[in-house]
């Protein structure tokens, strides 16, 4: 397949923008296919190629803020001489090493981090007006995923910014268009994905130019097995399905649009498509993801996804008895880590459960709090100001709220 040159006349007939552009999904299969294409001895490929791999890169040097495609980036650059770019995006590499030695998959998520801690200020009645504006000049098309030049845009934001929106009275055109781009990223089964821009008709086009390279292997090559290569490889990646935490943030977002009928019935296919992931107390992408391999988990936690859920189907009004066996399962277990504390207490306050359940979860919460305010992450790849701002946050009610008086966190209770 790498002698084959289907992927060298896609380039070449391909404008650059469709490479680069973060709103394109062959921004992300890009690095894959430079190493395909990449030879010393087409002189205009290799400055097309150079070109779309600078204008790929984000302000801090990184393709996506991923440690991997930006290596493939680093290693086409080099092999076609521009070794002063290598240079800067091989030093955010070295950047990414561990004490212990391994190489971190990606670095702090700067507009993911902002809208969770400004979603907390929100909530605590402060002025969030600079951050909104900041956040408006780094969307990369309408209604989609923000960027601030360190990450690849990924699907959280967009709902986060959205409440923060509607919370502050800033729904604008903007705004709006991110509801469309939500309504419309949603999938076939009821879900939402990491990565919205793989849609259906996508999928069917992979499929066909699948057959066709295969076809050609056969009769040119005389070979069955000619691989798909990165381009058809992106169909069976994770982070295109739908996810239980990606569906149910969402949802969140729309409980706050329920007025609007298309609305309603995003939400009602949605909710089904969470219930459908329910086993034994849990919610978990199991079910959904069990054809291609085991789960991919943002967060290492039982709690994360079942917590997540669950207030999502509680904010659009669905107490079931999955919520409820769910709810039991939690509280059943021991709860160490405060994060999964938050989200705990988060869908207690939801469904309006007994206070003396939310008490106990309180009590964890305030006991884990460091002497500068913040709290330590336990569970996962998070930061510490991220986590801050999720022991504050409840949709629109206050989890914790700091008493000045007493200079304690105290539960607040409506």
């Amino acid at each position: 397949i790498i002698r084959f040159p289907i992927y060298t006349i896609l380039f070449k007939i391909l404008p650059e923008k469709i490479w680069y552009s973060r709103t394109s999904f062959f921004y992300n299969v890009f690095p894959d296919i430079a190493l395909f294409i990449a030879s010393k001895n087409n002189i205009e490929l290799n400055k097309k190629i150079v070109s779309v791999i600078k204008k790929s890169l984000n302000r801090n040097n990184s393709h996506a803020n991923f440690t991997v495609p930006t290596i493939k980036c680093v290693y086409v650059l080099r092999m076609l001489g521009e070794h002063d770019q290598a240079k800067r995006s091989l030093n955010w590499i070295k950047e990414r090493i561990n004490k212990n030695g391994s190489v971190g998959y990606f670095s702090s998520e700067d507009v993911y981090e902002t809208l969770l801690a400004s979603l907390a200020l929100v909530i605590l009645g402060e002025n969030v007006a600079d951050v909104i504006k900041w956040l408006d000049s780094e969307m990369v098309g309408p209604g989609y995923p923000f960027i601030s030049g360190s990450y690849v845009p990924d699907y959280d934001d967009t709902p986060l910014a959205l409440i923060i929106k509607k919370l502050t009275n800033n729904l604008d055109e903007k705004a709006y268009d991110s509801l469309n781009f939500l309504l419309k990223s949603q999938r076939s089964d009821g879900g939402w994905p990491t990565y919205a821009y793989y849609t259906w008709k996508l999928d069917i086009c992979l499929k066909i130019l699948a057959l066709f390279i295969n076809a050609l292997g056969f009769f040119f090559i005389k070979s069955r097995r000619m691989g798909y290569g990165p381009l058809m490889s992106v169909r069976t990646r994770r982070i295109y399905r739908s996810f239980v935490d990606m569906t149910a943030r969402t949802l969140i977002a729309l409980s706050y649009f329920k007025e609007e009928k298309r609305v309603r019935k995003a939400i009602a296919k949605g909710c089904k498509y969470l219930l459908r992931q329910y086993s034994d107390g849990k919610f978990q992408d199991v079910k959904a993801l069990s054809s291609i391999g085991p789960p991919l988990r943002w967060v290492d936690s039982d709690f994360y996804e079942t917590t997540l859920a669950c207030v999502a189907l509680l904010k659009n009004g669905y107490k079931t008895a999955e919520v409820d066996s769910a709810i039991k399962w939690m509280i059943s277990q021991k709860i160490d880590a405060p994060e999964d504390a938050a989200y705990v207490l988060w869908a207690l306050i939801e469904g309006n459960y007994p206070k003396e359940l939310a008490d106990r979860i309180v009590d964890i919460i305030i006991s884990k709090q460091l002497p500068d305010g913040s709290w330590k992450p336990h569970v996962g790849i998070s930061t510490s100001e991220r986590e801050s701002g999720r022991y504050m946050i409840g949709g629109e009610k206050i989890i914790t709220v700091l008493d000045p008086i007493h200079s304690q966190a105290v539960p607040l209770y409506a």
